[in-house]
């Protein structure tokens, strides 16, 4: 009988890493495709606000809509959300698999990720990962 009875991995960079047709930051080609610029993301969204989304003190609607609305007036808050969230989203299929094994084996499965609770319900629901997975953990930073 194996000591290990539980296994939890990371989601982004680990089991998630990326576009899903090439690897690449999900924001890679962010500005051709949407007319965003990802410095401007970065300034007026990520930098004061992920931080507190993340904690769960905020929602991430309450401060994209503006933001978008001020830096990208052309671009919905869920034509944004849709981009976002398939372009991050290329699983890494051995880990996945390995995952399934352990899981099969009886050893629990959860996932850990500082992502905030929109995304990381996306990431479970929409990508098919609550299938291997015991549970899945917000970590908070």
């Amino acid at each position: 009988m194996s000591l290990i009875r539980a296994l939890m991995i990371d989601v982004e960079g680990v089991l998630v890493c990326g576009r899903p047709s090439d690897g690449r930051p999900w924001a890679s080609t962010i500005e051709d495709d949407l007319g965003l610029s990802v410095a401007a993301l970065q300034q007026e969204f990520f930098s004061p606000y992920w931080n507190e989304i993340v904690l769960g003190r905020a929602a991430p609607v309450d401060h994209l809509k503006p933001v978008l609305a001020k830096i990208a007036p052309h671009l919905p808050y869920d034509d944004f959300i849709a981009y976002w969230f398939e372009n991050d989203a290329r699983l890494n299929i051995k880990l996945l698999e390995e995952l399934r094994q352990q899981r099969k084996a009886g050893k629990r499965v959860y996932l850990a990720t500082d992502q905030e609770h929109v995304r990381a319900a996306h990431l479970v629901e929409a990508l098919g990962l609550a299938a291997i997975v015991t549970a899945s953990i917000i970590r908070q930073p």
